[in-house]
């Protein structure tokens, strides 16, 4: 009788052992949740509260119910979102698109070209807020009207070995941002981060809907890639200014202005996603 005694409560310990490392360990890892999902919303607040991100927000959208909603679909969007954008920049990416013609497009070119259009027209929050997890290769503009091929091809070498064969920023959040409105109906953003990179968002309000759309290249001009410090000189209003010209067919200010940086910035342009 006092063995089976001893077996039952031995018995009725290793349960409550084995219970309680049960416990522990989904505790535990719950605790790591909880830490990651606070985390994420950390990292979605302090975005959210840049200045460039309220007034974006306030450019786009009419009332707070709809900025609120907005904002909410952005946060939905999770690692899924990660894998199936990895896949549509494998085979859509600006690269890819330059050298894809009718007949010689890669598998899948033409959905996964309209799903990367989706992300940076209708999910442009969310690409901004994940900025610092994309990949940038260097994909210059025709040099050809401008220069000799051979001293192109030098430049393309000397700005690659500057640039490096692909880049991520460092950070999501913006050093400095201008609006800068061409008319009534449509206006821009840009964008200068802490690498010395800028980007360019458009806002049409041309139709009773807001579009808007993150431009899929940055520049960054090889002066401030080389002498960093070198951006307090930068004058980033007038860069605005003249590029804005510049989209409206006027080039010979542009030209004037990339002169005093060292000529034409380098452009790169978004070809993977990373999420690290």
């Amino acid at each position: 009788m006092k063995n089976k005694i001893k077996y039952l409560l031995s018995s009725l310990m290793l349960v409550f052992v084995t219970s309680s490392v049960v416990s522990c360990k989904t505790s535990s890892n719950q605790i790591v949740i909880n830490k990651i999902k606070d985390q994420h919303q950390h990292k979605w607040d302090v975005f959210l509260s840049q200045s460039y991100v309220v007034e974006l927000l306030d450019l786009v959208f009419q009332n707070q119910e709809q900025k609120t909603k907005y904002i909410a679909s952005q946060k939905k969007l999770d690692k899924d979102y990660f894998d199936q954008l990895r896949e549509y920049f494998t085979y859509a990416n600006n690269v890819v698109r330059s050298y894809s013609y009718d007949s010689k497009q890669p598998f899948g070119y033409q959905e996964f070209s309209k799903k990367l259009d989706q992300l940076f027209q209708e999910n442009w929050l969310w690409a901004l807020f994940n900025i610092d997890k994309f990949k940038f290769v260097l994909y210059g503009e025709s040099e050809q009207f401008i220069k000799q091929v051979e001293e192109a091809n030098r430049d393309s070498q000397k700005s690659s070995v500057l640039v490096g064969s692909f880049i991520k920023l460092k950070t999501n959040l913006i050093n400095q941002y201008i609006i800068y409105q061409t008319s009534k109906n449509e206006t821009y953003l840009y964008l200068l981060t802490s690498s010395n990179n800028i980007f360019k968002i458009t806002i049409d309000k041309t139709n009773s809907k807001t579009k808007v759309e993150l431009d899929q290249y940055t520049y960054a001009y090889e002066t401030f890639l080389a002498k960093p410090e070198q951006i307090k000189n930068f004058d980033f209003k007038k860069y605005a200014h003249v590029t804005s010209l510049h989209n409206l067919s006027n080039a010979t200010q542009k030209n004037l202005f990339d002169a005093q940086y060292g000529g034409l910035p380098l452009r790169l342009t978004i070809v993977d996603i990373i999420k690290k």
